[in-house]
């Protein structure tokens, strides 16, 4: 403030523009196979040095994490699509085939992720940022789910079972030339429950 001797001091933007410089390197490395998808590569593509890059992530996995959560936090299943439902339910097709080609348009940058160590509190992380989106979708969904549904069960079981399947469809499309995101939207919708995919 003016006159008191002190100020505010603004945020540092480097720190945004180094995360957003590794984002669009990850993207420009997932038409490259798996195996060269490494911190050298990335941090190359970025224009970065190794040290900034750990000053954001600890590791890939820490990177392959955040990149899926804001993933879903930006556009996961429990936000409606640009034209929603007369009735204010949010479109899960919709949704889940966003998020299906999220995943596929970089699916080596993932598919290397399958190969690092990853800690069972790094699959915690991504199931509960699958969960908080489903815990809105139920909530949204109000007296179209069955009454005596235990929502906290409910909500870690379906996560849990989307990002087994997501993984291994990760695996399986690894040896196709173009991961069909299609294929992956209608392998989701397939196990949802009803209550919850409607008739999608």
């Amino acid at each position: 403030m003016a006159g008191t001797g002190t100020s505010i001091r603004a945020a540092d933007p480097r720190p945004l523009k180094t995360r957003a410089a590794i984002f669009a390197s990850v993207e420009s490395l997932s038409a490259q196979p798996a195996a060269d998808i490494t911190i050298n590569a990335i941090v190359r593509g970025a224009g970065v040095s190794r040290s900034a890059f750990y000053a954001q992530f600890p590791d890939l996995e820490a990177l392959a994490v955040a990149m899926l959560v804001e993933t879903l936090e930006d556009m996961g299943i429990a936000h409606p699509s640009p034209a929603p439902a007369t009735d204010g339910t949010p479109d899960v097709r919709a949704a889940i085939h966003r998020l299906s080609s999220h995943i596929a348009g970089r699916r080596s940058f993932y598919r290397a992720a399958l190969d690092w160590r990853l800690t069972s509190s790094v699959d915690e992380k991504i199931v509960d940022a699958y969960a908080r989106q489903i815990r809105e979708v139920i909530r949204l969904l109000g007296d179209a789910v069955p009454p005596r549904l235990r929502h906290d069960d409910a909500v870690l079981f379906i996560a849990g079972g989307m990002v087994t399947l997501v993984t291994r469809w990760l695996r399986d499309s690894d040896a196709e030339p173009v991961a069909d995101p299609t294929m992956l939207t209608e392998r989701l919708l397939g196990v949802l429950p009803e209550w919850l995919a409607g008739d999608q």
